[in-house]
């Protein structure tokens, strides 16, 4: 995940409300709202990780 590697990771408030830990998150019933903020999170660390060179 993209926290361990990016010290300007960016969390929504939504998802940081389930946040347990650094990068686990206790999820019980997603909803629109929380499914968009997972695929932006996973779409900055796609992005970070790209950048960085770790994508062949």
């Amino acid at each position: 995940m993209g926290c361990y590697a990016n010290h300007e990771f960016h969390i929504s408030d939504n998802l940081r409300k389930l946040l347990k830990g650094k990068s686990c998150f206790h999820i019980k019933k997603v909803d629109e709202e929380l499914l968009a903020a997972l695929t932006e999170m996973t779409k900055q660390d796609y992005l970070f990780f790209e950048r960085e060179g770790y994508f062949g």
